[in-house]
């Protein structure tokens, strides 16, 4: 483990910010620390996204001494420093009580270093790093803790999970994505607060399961974990392991889009799609491409008696090379019940991912308007020949109007 947090931290994007901040404070006489995640993965030899900072100074210092600021959290002690691009949370050292509906505190009192670490989830998050000093503090043993690669409540975990059961899914992200292994201790009471996640928001629930899918290089591991310990059902999804295809998140998952398509992969016919998508709190372009996705993937033998222009038009309209590819690797799976069709069915799914590809990398409009033949025809009429003349456009390969007026022309008295 490195011991070396500096190093890690400098080529983080808002350091110099950062630094800049806890100088300033320490000259208004405040004790200022580097806090939490940044400090942990610093560490570990990872390089932090951000750096959050934690300080003796109370919010309406923190306003006075900086120019530009954001009150994102003031009540609970939270004050966005912003300088150009960059901007840094602040937020003054604090104990916190009067959890009553398993999400945030009733009451927060200010406080030193010490009292509020014991505040924090893991051990390993209440890590504090002094830049100034280049000292680490550590008060509830986290070094210990990521010496071991174990992921340990602080303190009582009954009583941390209680306080915020979304703490439970943020447990299971940590262990998966550090590769840590969760204290006997902690995993018991994780488990047994596990129906406290019906309290939290499925946005809050979402973050979660992002963060967690889109920093694994393995994400069939958190499937597993998921099913194995019946988180799945915070979802609105069924725990059991068969109900997801192993052989598609044996990769990276790129984005939010890709990591729903795999999850409801097997789901389709059994869940209202367009209801759990609505109440999954996605947005509505997340939400429309996976319904095109999974629509494309439910009607894929349609692509059978395609011709060469719905073959192009398609392929020209929709960039669904995900669904491509995860058809191709269900194809070659042991599960995969093959026919007499299934050789051209790749062939055609083959042709689509070339075609796809093409037709991202070029800006391909139409060479014809309705302004080009609104003499000609009107309404519906035109719109049609519209649509007609763009498919052989593409098949054809035109480069000029004049070629499709020419082939307009010649075809317009032929039935």
């Amino acid at each position: 483990m490195s011991k070396d947090v500096a190093t890690k931290l400098a080529p983080v994007d808002s350091y110099p910010l950062a630094i800049e901040i806890i100088q300033k404070l320490a000259d208004a006489g405040h004790t200022s620390y580097f806090a939490g995640g940044c400090v942990r993965d610093a560490l570990l030899g990872l390089q932090p996204k951000d750096i959050d900072i934690a300080t003796t100074a109370h919010p309406d210092e923190v306003e006075r001494l900086f120019n530009h600021t954001v009150a994102v959290g003031k009540k609970f002690g939270i004050i966005v420093v912003v300088e150009g691009k960059h901007s840094i949370e602040v937020a003054t050292f604090r104990k916190e009580s009067g959890y009553r509906d398993g999400r945030r505190p009733e009451q927060i009192e200010y406080s030193g270093p010490e009292e509020d670490s014991v505040r924090r989830d893991f051990t390993v998050n209440a890590l504090f790093y002094d830049p100034l000093k280049k000292e680490i503090i550590d008060f509830q043993n986290g070094i210990a803790d990521l010496d071991q690669k174990k992921l340990r409540c602080v303190g009582d975990p009954d009583r941390r999970f209680s306080e915020d059961y979304l703490r439970i899914l943020r447990c299971f992200r940590f262990a998966l994505v550090l590769n840590f292994q969760i204290d006997p201790a902690t995993l018991q009471s994780a488990l047994k607060y596990r129906d406290g996640l019906k309290q939290i928001s499925q946005e809050r629930k979402r973050d979660e399961l992002i963060k967690a899918s889109l920093n694994l290089k393995y994400p069939w591991s958190l499937v597993c974990e998921f099913s194995t310990h019946k988180l799945w059902n915070a979802y609105g999804l069924p725990n059991e392991i068969l109900d997801y295809k192993d052989y598609l998140f044996k990769s990276k998952i790129e984005n939010e889009v890709e990591l729903l398509v795999k999850l409801l992969w097997a789901l389709d016919a059994r869940l209202d799609l367009k209801l759990w998508l609505k109440e999954f709190k996605c947005s509505t372009d997340v939400r429309q491409s996976v319904i095109k996705a999974l629509d494309f993937k439910k009607n894929i033998l349609d692509v059978m008696n395609w011709s060469e222009e719905d073959t192009h038009y398609f392929s020209h309209k929709n960039d669904l090379r995900l669904v491509v590819d995860m058809l191709v690797i269900e194809m070659a799976s042991p599960f995969y019940k093959s026919s007499l069709k299934s050789t051209e069915l790749l062939q055609k799914l083959e042709t689509l991912k070339k075609l796809m590809i093409y037709y991202s990398n070029a800006s391909i409009k139409p060479l014809i308007t309705g302004e080009d033949l609104k003499s000609r025809f009107q309404g519906a009429e035109l719109g049609r020949v519209l649509d007609l003349l763009f498919r052989k456009q593409l098949v054809l390969k035109w480069t000029r109007p004049e070629d499709a007026l020419r082939w307009l022309d010649s075809n317009s008295n032929k039935g």
